[in-house]
Parts: C-alpha cells; sequence; structure tokens
C-alpha cells in the first residue's frame, strides 16, 4: 500500500463520521488497517466537538 494524502485521509474520516460506515469497513474499504483509520479519526472528532 502507498502513502495515502492528506486528502485521502480526509476522505477516509468523512467516510466514516456521515454514519454509513463501520470503522471496520471503511479500513477495508481504503485498505488501511482499522488502528490506523482510529488515529485519524480521533484529531477529527476532537475538532468537531471544541466547536
Amino acid at each position: 500500500m502507498s502513502k495515502l494524502t492528506s486528502e485521502e485521509k480526509i476522505r477516509a474520516v468523512k467516510l466514516y463520521s456521515n454514519g454509513k460506515e463501520s470503522k471496520c469497513e471503511t479500513s477495508r474499504i481504503i485498505g488501511v488497517d482499522r488502528s490506523l483509520l482510529r488515529t485519524w479519526i480521533k484529531p477529527y472528532e476532537y475538532k468537531e466537538k471544541s466547536f
């Protein structure tokens, strides 16, 4: 697997956060480990809750 760009990571987080896909399913779709996806989601969720 090649390194994902920031835009691809954001797209993956948005795919998960829209509520249609689970972390497991999202990670399978983009081809990364679920724990890696979780590390991308945490800052996004923190930022959203702080506003």
